[in-house]
């Protein structure tokens, strides 16, 4: 999320609880983290993130695989990124914006 958004001022109800939901709900019930920043910032805030947590693999047979959900605005940043796991040898996979990432 943009680092100056005001979550009270989305209009759409649904959307602001959404958001209010993902910022206020206890991490260990979820396995995310809400990031604002600049979109500028953000794919090297997820290389950075990937490369200190990356552990060896004890079985080398497990491929890492990586879901990219995006929106339309985002969609140059996000083919940076996919490009950049891509050249590390993880499979990406692209969730529609009209999709559920479920």
């Amino acid at each position: 999320m943009p680092p100056d958004l005001d979550i009270e001022s989305v209009e759409d109800p649904a959307q602001r609880q959404f958001l209010l939901n993902c910022q206020n709900r206890p991490r260990e019930l979820a396995q995310y983290e809400l990031v604002k920043c600049l979109q500028a910032d953000f794919i090297n805030l997820l290389i950075e993130r990937i490369a200190s947590g990356r552990q060896p693999a004890s079985d080398p047979s497990k491929d890492l695989s990586y879901l990219i959900d995006t929106h339309q605005k985002d969609q140059r940043f996000a083919f940076k990124l996919a490009d950049s796991l891509s050249g590390k040898g993880a499979e990406v996979d692209f969730n529609q914006e009209s999709q559920d990432p479920l």
